[in-house]
């Protein structure tokens, strides 16, 4: 009964997912472009305007939402919660902060590509981290379940596997980001810049 709560959140993943896979074909082919390498250096990729189509807002919550989730379970299974704190409260901070961290990523990219004059290539970038986001929270969204419903695993094996995810996926994301600074032949010394100052440094 304690996950009650949880089971909302996660029907409502759910159920705003298929709204999306409903009225769009584009997630599978965005899946294979991402994971494939494809589509580096297209003006597709550049055209942050797709953020903002209700589809694209919807996913992206979706994303944030299961972040949280993960992010309070952990919190849950260390014992970090306070006395006297409700569960929910907790969740909703998760979810207030996982927002914030990412519009503050959104406003990074966007100021970067500005003073460098490289706008687009911040643009193409931006979109790689929005996807990021949204593919891997359908895994964190399958270990949130395991953890919440079943004893498939250990609740600290399925937290471990979660943040192996996170990881993996940022890394990936630093790749693309490489890649997209080769192909647009920027120089090697600016990237590092921007590797140490505004990825490295942030996540530390």
């Amino acid at each position: 009964l304690r996950y009650d709560w949880i089971t909302a959140f996660m029907f409502l993943a759910a159920l705003l997912w298929l709204v999306v896979r409903i009225t769009t074909r584009r997630i599978f082919p965005e899946f294979t472009r991402f994971f494939l390498f494809r589509g580096i250096n297209e003006s597709s990729s550049r055209d942050t305007g797709s953020l903002f189509y209700w589809q694209s807002t919807v996913l992206n919550f979706v994303s944030f939402l299961v972040i949280a989730l993960f992010g309070y379970c952990a919190v849950a299974h260390n014992r970090l919660i306070p006395l006297n704190t409700a569960p929910l409260l907790i969740m909703m901070a998760s979810l207030v902060l996982v927002i914030a961290a990412v519009t503050g990523r959104h406003f990074i990219c966007l100021a970067t590509g500005n003073l460098s004059g490289q706008t687009e290539i911040f643009n193409e970038y931006l979109m790689t981290v929005y996807q990021s986001y949204r593919f891997s929270a359908v895994p964190l969204f399958v270990l949130i379940m395991i953890l919440s419903y079943t004893d498939l695993l250990p609740q600290g094996l399925s937290l471990t596997a979660g943040v192996v995810v996170l990881f993996l996926f940022y890394i990936y994301r630093i790749t693309r980001l490489i890649l997209i600074f080769l192909k647009r032949n920027v120089s090697v010394l600016y990237l590092i810049l921007y590797l140490c100052a505004l990825e490295i440094l942030p996540v530390l």
